[in-house]
């Protein structure tokens, strides 16, 4: 028993020694696990500051990019609205142009009116003259736009909207002065006018076959004298009437004779060293004689008609005209002459040495190229 007594002693000493070591082992682990807990609660608050920066730094940078999308909006708005103002400053400039386009229409077309068919007073007789001329007076609009736009640059000279007004209103003064009548229309006369400023020469010559009154070279010369330092005339004109079915013109009354012409001449200044006057038809062999061996700049079929004696014309006296000289047809594309176009078209075909430079307005015009 005391053997036994003495070993149980030593076993519950050992028990006792490891129940000790076990509760300081425990106590040991406690602390390490506090430390631990201590630790992982300063990491999480570190973490937990960390990431509210993070949050405020990006809080900062959406409100920026917020702000910067706004700015961007409203620039875009401000543009869209710039654009729409744009557009309808556009709109109203069109609307306004149209407007005058318009307006100008009116005015010339009231012009017409008036000049055609309103008496301004008794003692004013300016309008009577529209009861007796056949032929248009008036530039439009329209004819204006055409003369700058198309034959100016064609003939290659310099002439305003304004400064061909002028020059139709100076042409229709110099009709009323003289007597007779210009027998073709305001444009007709601009046109053959240019066509013979586009010439550019310091000496020219001009034949005209069919000269009526004399009023087309009075016309021509009035208007490029000043460009030239010599003009000559050459008229080839039976002078015996209009068509020779009656002496007198059956439009103002005035007669259809050399003495007529001449006078006018001398009314506009021409003096007698400045044309000539040949009296005959211009299809007589011995009218022709009279220019076969000269060469001019212009020439001017405004004689017979009919298809052949335009055509006679032409093949006579195209062979007196000068390389770079023009020929030029009255009342092409007219409707009471349709044979004037036809010969036309024959030139076109026939004739390499004549370039078809255009025609509007009763006249046709040619170019020797050769």
């Amino acid at each position: 028993m005391g053997n036994v007594e003495a070993g149980l002693s030593k076993v519950m000493e050992g028990l006792e020694e490891r129940r000790a070591e076990t509760i300081k082992n425990s106590e040991e682990l406690e602390g390490a696990l506090k430390e631990i807990g201590s630790v992982k609660s300063r990491v999480e608050d570190d973490v937990e500051a960390k990431m509210g920066n993070v949050e405020a730094g990006l809080s900062k940078v959406m409100e920026g990019l917020e702000e910067r999308r706004a700015e961007t909006s409203k620039q875009s708005e401000a543009l869209s609205v710039a654009e729409r103002d744009l557009e309808k400053q556009q709109k109203v400039l069109k609307a306004i142009q149209v407007a005058y386009n318009d307006i100008l229409d009116r005015h010339n077309k009231l012009r017409e009116i008036i000049a055609q068919k309103v008496s301004i007073s008794h003692n004013n007789n300016t309008l009577n003259i529209t009861n007796a001329q056949v032929h248009k007076r008036l530039l439009s609009k329209e004819d204006l736009d055409n003369l700058v736009d198309k034959w100016i640059p064609k003939f290659k000279i310099n002439a305003s909207r304004r400064a061909i007004s002028y020059t139709a209103h100076k042409i229709c003064l110099l009709e009323d002065r003289l007597n007779g009548r210009l027998a073709t229309t305001i444009t007709a006369m601009l046109l053959r006018l240019y066509a013979l400023k586009s010439l550019k020469k310091k000496n020219i010559k001009v034949l005209e076959i069919g000269g009526l009154f004399g009023l087309n070279t009075i016309i021509l010369n009035e208007f490029t004298r000043s460009d030239s330092t010599s003009l000559h005339f050459t008229i080839i004109d039976p002078l015996k009437g209009y068509y020779e079915d009656d002496i007198h013109d059956p439009q103002t009354g005035v007669p259809v004779s050399k003495k007529t012409m001449e006078c006018n001449f001398s009314l506009a200044d021409i003096s007698k060293d400045q044309y000539r006057i040949i009296q005959g038809l211009s299809q007589d062999s011995a009218i022709a004689e009279c220019v076969k061996n000269e060469k001019f700049d212009y020439i001017l079929i405004d004689g017979d008609h009919t298809f052949d004696g335009v055509l006679k014309d032409y093949k006579i006296y195209s062979r007196n005209l000068r390389k770079d000289g023009l020929l030029v047809f009255d009342d092409f594309e007219a409707k009471e002459w349709p044979d004037i176009e036809k010969v036309v078209d024959v030139v076109k075909n026939d004739d390499n040495d004549l370039e078809w430079i255009g025609g509007e307005w009763r006249t046709g015009f040619f170019r020797k190229t050769n």
